[in-house]
């Protein structure tokens, strides 16, 4: 039997680490004598940096302040030189060592499963244990088709010197080595995962070039169907220090361009071209696109369109504030009541019509406009995750004689009701 999951919109963010505590709580009661539940958190250390360079807080912040039951703990993993970063100061530090001899042989038979015991000693000496080093080298065996000669041979290479091959063959295949440092800037400008299709507009290449240069840098990228992304931040902060900041900006200045005409009509142009406008330094012309649009034209759903407006309204005021314009401060302003007066008709269509909104807008997209309570609105949606079972009522059951009563055809699953006793921000109970 299937058993839905409904999910009801948090009033705001400290709901949902509310809602977590309780979650936590009640999970504990569930657990076998002796167990533990862990809260394992990899890489932690990437969202603080990506919240400071948003100039936004992490989860981080909330998590480790979180109060937690018995039996409850939570893990993060960081690079040693980035712990202070994650605000867990009085959280004990386990350092993590090189593989052992032992685990270097079992990575290695994971990608060559005849390896003898003398190869994997061997592979083990040469990289050193280290985990990273040993999986580049493995990615590109498996990519090139190392014989086991040449991939010990490899093996000894650090990640530095993997970086640097991987950046040189990426240029050679792509065909800019003349102007790398041009084509890597791109690579860095553009929002994640990179369009390749974006990418050779904005190089001006064909797209045959930009996909043999994306390839060429495999391992350190991965190909995810027609973009490209950063296998993991390591490579990524290489490849940032061998491209000037300059060449950054240039490489933003001619993507805000490129964006700038087609933000009418492409909604990727639409939801970029302001943070390429900051970024380029351009903040005159920032301002300029959010005082004379009322919202992004190139953008169909309506929810995101405004989500979209509302950064660049961000942008906008952090693009006044360096500024120091008064009289666009004023006119930004009035265009921000402007949006948020649109947001509120949002909220209250979504609170009346959630069963019309959500058969034509993104789901995921709602619950920044689905009203300030659980309580009062009963927003639930059905653990299958399809667009057809977001369901809203009043009372917080289905509402008769709508398409809505029942969870799509072929779901399986049955709304859930909640009585009036029940607590709003506590799960409702599986059948």
């Amino acid at each position: 039997m299937r058993h839905p999951l409904l999910v009801r919109a948090p009033a705001d963010e400290g709901d949902l680490w509310r809602r977590l505590g309780r979650t936590l709580e009640q999970a504990v009661t569930t657990l076998p004598d002796g167990a533990v539940l862990v809260l394992a958190v990899d890489a932690a250390d990437n969202s603080a940096v990506a919240a400071r360079e948003r100039d936004e807080l992490s989860f981080l912040t909330d998590l480790v302040r979180l109060s937690l039951p018995g039996r409850v703990s939570v893990v993060l993993s960081a690079r040693s030189h980035r712990v202070p970063s994650l605000g867990a100061d009085g959280a004990a530090q386990v350092p993590l060592p090189p593989f052992r001899a032992e685990t270097s042989a079992a990575h290695l038979r994971r990608y060559q499963p005849a390896a003898s015991d003398e190869e994997c000693l061997d592979f083990h000496g040469r990289s050193g244990g280290n985990p990273r080093a040993q999986n580049y080298t493995l990615e590109q065996a498996r990519t090139e088709a190392w014989d086991m000669a040449t991939l010990l041979e490899k093996s000894e290479r650090t990640p530095q010197q993997m970086f640097e091959l991987l950046l040189a063959s990426g240029l050679q295949a792509g065909g800019a080595d003349a102007g790398g440092e041009r084509w890597l800037a791109f690579l860095l400008a553009l929002a994640r995962p990179v369009s390749m299709a974006t990418l050779a507009t904005a190089l001006d290449v064909p797209s045959e070039k930009v996909t043999a240069f994306a390839k060429g840098l495999a391992p350190g990228i991965r190909l995810v169907g027609e973009r490209i992304q950063f296998r993991d931040e390591d490579f990524e902060t290489f490849v940032r220090g061998r491209v000037d900041d300059e060449a950054v900006v240039e490489a933003h200045g001619r993507l805000a361009d490129l964006f700038l005409e087609q933000r009418a009509t492409s909604a990727d142009a639409a939801v970029h071209v302001a943070t390429h406008l900051y970024l380029a330094k351009r903040l005159t012309e920032l301002v300029g696109l959010v005082l004379a649009e009322d919202s992004p034209a190139g953008i169909a759903d309506g929810f995101r369109r405004e989500q979209v407006q509302m950064e660049r309204l961000r942008l906008a005021a952090l693009a006044v504030a360096e500024t120091g314009s008064a009289s666009d401060a004023v006119r930004l302003a009035a265009r921000g009541c402007d949006t948020a007066s649109r947001s509120k008709s949002l909220s209250e269509l979504v609170d009346s019509h959630m069963d019309l909104v959500a058969q034509y807008a993104d789901v995921d997209l709602l619950q920044a406009y689905a009203p300030g309570t659980a309580i009062h609105s009963g927003w639930a949606r059905c653990g299958c995750g399809s667009r057809a079972c977001c369901h809203v009522t009043r009372s917080g059951r289905p509402r008769r004689g709508t398409p809505w009563t029942r969870p799509a055809r072929g779901c399986g699953a049955g709304w859930l009701p909640r009585t009036r006793k029940e607590d709003p921000g506590r799960s409702a109970p599986t059948t």
